[in-house]
């Protein structure tokens, strides 16, 4: 059974998304700073979708924005 409260309301980072939070502190980036960077390879990506993707949001459709904030922050990407 399934219960509404307030720990059941708040989302939680995948492993993934907190390894990309981990490396923009080691980089000292901004997540904004990240998203500037995918912008400028071309992506159309904003912070809310980045946000998403920290949570497993919406993450299958957006494999290549994974895989390049993988290697911006130098973090290990296992294409499966």
């Amino acid at each position: 059974m399934f219960y509404f409260d307030k720990k059941s309301t708040h989302r939680i980072y995948t492993p993934w998304g907190i390894a990309v939070k981990k490396g923009l502190i080691d980089k000292g980036m901004k997540q904004q700073d990240l998203v500037r960077a995918l912008v400028a390879k071309g992506y159309n990506i904003n912070k809310i979708i980045v946000s998403n993707l920290l949570y497993g949001i919406c993450a299958t459709a957006r494999v290549a924005e994974i895989k390049e904030i993988s290697r911006i922050l130098d973090i290990p990407f296992e294409d499966k």
